[in-house]
């Protein structure tokens, strides 16, 4: 238990995880583009497979709510907890921001 908690606490001094709350250590823009590069391709293939959902992370999700996006409207799949790597908030908020676009564009003919 003991070298676990060192193991977490070097990491969060490092600077390799942090909390949603927290802002990211400072990387360069291109640093993080191949992450977002992946998610924008994965959430592209997940719509093209016919699975639309938003990727969540950070506080835990409120008991009895629905697993649903306020904004969109689309499941939720809960990913991961508070404690996450730059490389992967850069990635699943680029496959969430390509579901939320996608969604926002597929309204409009639904309506009709």
């Amino acid at each position: 238990m003991k070298m676990i908690l060192i193991l977490i606490a070097s990491l969060a001094i490092s600077g390799r995880v942090f909390s949603q709350t927290d802002s990211p250590p400072s990387q360069g823009t291109n640093t993080l583009a191949p992450a977002r590069e992946k998610g924008e391709a994965q959430a592209k293939a997940d719509i093209a497979k016919g699975t639309m959902q938003i990727l969540y992370y950070g506080k835990p999700w409120s008991m009895g709510k629905p697993l649903l996006d306020d904004e969109t409207h689309l499941p939720v799949k809960i990913v991961a907890g508070c404690c996450v790597v730059p490389e992967f908030v850069a990635e699943t908020d680029a496959y969430n921001a390509v579901m939320r676009q996608a969604s926002k564009e597929k309204k409009p003919r639904e309506e009709k």
